[in-house]
């Protein structure tokens, strides 16, 4: 009987994804009106930072190891920034407006920490 379980848990695992699949990405959630942006594929805990950045931090480990962040209030930032809200937006150029013109401490450490992931990997979001 125990062959059989086995045999069934190494079926499951072997259909399972494997993890190197994984892509960054980013999208824009228009019932939350913020872009969400995920870098690594593991649970986390989120952080608010500001009024517009939430801090995504893994799970799995005490220190802080950052897996993604949202911005909050798109609407409102992109008609700050004087941006339309449409198209494609490279997410790069959009955190380095965003510093601009939110110059807080919290946006200034995702630029930080995000940036070269977010132009090493050209990641950009849709808004319809």
């Amino acid at each position: 009987m125990s062959n059989v379980l086995n045999d069934n848990l190494e079926d499951f695992i072997a259909g399972l994804p494997d993890k190197s699949e994984f892509k960054p990405f980013a999208y824009y959630d228009k019932h939350l009106d913020c872009i969400r942006v995920q870098i690594l594929d593991c649970s986390f805990k989120e952080e608010r930072k500001n009024k517009i950045i939430t801090v995504l931090s893994a799970n799995h480990t005490e220190q802080n190891n950052f897996v993604g962040f949202n911005i909050k209030g798109i609407r409102y930032i992109f008609e700050e920034m004087k941006l339309p809200l449409s198209g494609v937006h490279k997410l790069s150029d959009l955190i380095d407006k965003l510093v601009k013109v939110f110059p807080d401490i919290s946006v200034m450490q995702v630029k930080d920490l995000f940036r070269p992931i977010l132009r090493d990997q050209d990641l950009s979001v849709d808004l319809g």
